[in-house]
């Protein structure tokens, strides 16, 4: 699940309202997302850890952190009771190492195994500390859901504005209302529960952007429609992985998003094995190519499936 780096918001004085008082957003978020725009001129260090335990991913988090770099993404999946974690971080050339105390306060920020229940009460007292939701992402684990997600430092710069929990109607409709506010949809991440399709998307600061998407697709039928959007000059933003509850068999469904043709070039890798998927990373990396967004889910505890988009950037 993705953010944007170094995108500014204030805060919401409703946790599960999703977005900000469109009156406070209106009057803070020119100035900042001229400054967001601009701080994305430089090029930016991209370092992913993918396919960790809880334990991997606290270390290699607390690692980069303390290097200057901030999350953007996070994916969390369950196989069994195990949680399988990854995620992207990013930071500007120059950007300065951090103290130790500072990076345990901002790995306090990151919760992996929440609740709904859980996040609401949590998301109510950080937005009483001006801390925001960044990222949020639900996934199953037996037969209950769970969630993660990532705050921002208390009354400190944001890398996106995540709602929780919408059918398509509550997205359409803060959707809009973002749009009022200067803000515009940066990704969706999607899960389903009880036969209903969830989801939680991402706002920046920025134009509009008239971005196609599409959900509930077996990864066959996900690739066609990419390749057929790609023939368009489409360009893959974003992508989720989430399990098929309406059937008894287990079944990966893809959602995600594209952008309209333009520069950078980019390209979906979708439904790879862990083995699969570090062939397609060594490629790109070869290739200059960045990681913009991964998510990954498991059919069972031996079949594994990483899904990604990759940036030209050069």
């Amino acid at each position: 699940m993705r953010g944007c780096y170094r995108g500014v918001m204030r805060p919401s004085p409703r946790f599960i309202h999703g977005l900000p008082c469109l009156a406070v957003l209106l009057a803070f978020t020119a100035p900042l997302a001229a400054r967001a725009t601009a701080a994305a001129a430089p090029a930016i260090e991209t370092e992913l850890r993918y396919n960790l335990d809880e334990a991997q991913y606290g270390a290699a988090s607390a690692e980069l952190l303390g290097k200057g770099y901030r999350l953007a993404d996070l994916s969390v999946f369950a196989v069994g009771q195990r949680l399988i974690v990854s995620g992207i971080w990013q930071r500007h050339p120059g950007d300065p190492p951090i103290s130790a105390e500072r990076v345990r306060a901002l790995s306090s920020l990151q919760h992996l195994k929440l609740t709904r229940a859980q996040m609401d009460v949590l998301g109510e007292k950080q937005m009483a500390i001006r801390s925001v939701p960044e990222m949020i992402e639900g996934y199953r684990m037996g037969d209950a859901i769970y969630y993660d997600i990532v705050f921002s430092p208390p009354a400190g710069i944001t890398m996106g504005h995540a709602a929780p929990a919408l059918l398509r109607p509550g997205l359409g409709q803060t959707q809009l209302d973002a749009r009022k506010a200067g803000l515009e949809l940066a990704r969706v991440d999607a899960y389903a529960d009880n036969h209903l399709v969830y989801f939680n998307p991402v706002y920046v600061p920025g134009p509009e952007i008239k971005r196609q998407s599409t959900s509930g697709l077996d990864a066959v039928l996900y690739g066609e429609r990419a390749a057929a959007l790609a023939l368009e000059g489409a360009r893959p933003a974003s992508i989720s992985a989430y399990m098929d509850d309406r059937t008894s068999a287990p079944t990966l469904l893809y959602a995600g998003m594209f952008d309209p043709p333009g520069k950078p070039a980019r390209t979906l890798v979708l439904d790879k094995t862990p083995a699969q998927f570090e062939v397609e990373l060594q490629k790109h990396r070869k290739a200059g190519d960045r990681i913009i967004d991964i998510d990954g889910g498991a059919v069972s505890a031996g079949d594994i499936r990483y899904s990604a988009v990759f940036e030209a950037t050069r």
